[in-house]
């Protein structure tokens, strides 16, 4: 069985998660889906990044709905596909991490 990881968005507990890759059209910047693993097959559940332009490799800007503590991008953090946060940009009243990815526990997730 392929490899699963359990997330927690705003204290809703999401069994065997994954991820679904592929790159914006007009920007090539990298996206990713968290997506969870169903008797019904692979379902999306929430955005992992937003399109804010071209990226340096192994690079995302993350979409953390979950407040202004960044608990997403904490809990990509423990299961290692966020290497580290870079900075942070701020567009109006949001804020996104930009942050360095792991290619091979995105592998290792991959839906």
């Amino acid at each position: 069985m392929k490899k699963s990881f359990p997330l927690n968005l705003n204290g809703m507990y999401i069994p065997q998660c994954c991820f679904k890759t592929g790159y914006y059209k007009n920007s090539g910047a990298l996206a990713i889906t968290i997506c969870r693993r169903t008797t019904l097959g692979v379902l999306p559940i929430i955005p992992l990044t937003i399109n804010l332009g071209p990226m340096k490799n192994h690079c995302a800007a993350v979409r953390d709905i979950t407040g202004p503590d960044y608990k997403l991008t904490k809990q990509m953090q423990r299961i290692g596909l966020v290497k580290k946060k870079l900075t942070t940009i701020t567009l109006g009243y949001t804020s996104y991490p930009i942050c360095e990815i792991d290619e091979q526990t995105l592998t290792k997730y991959a839906a």
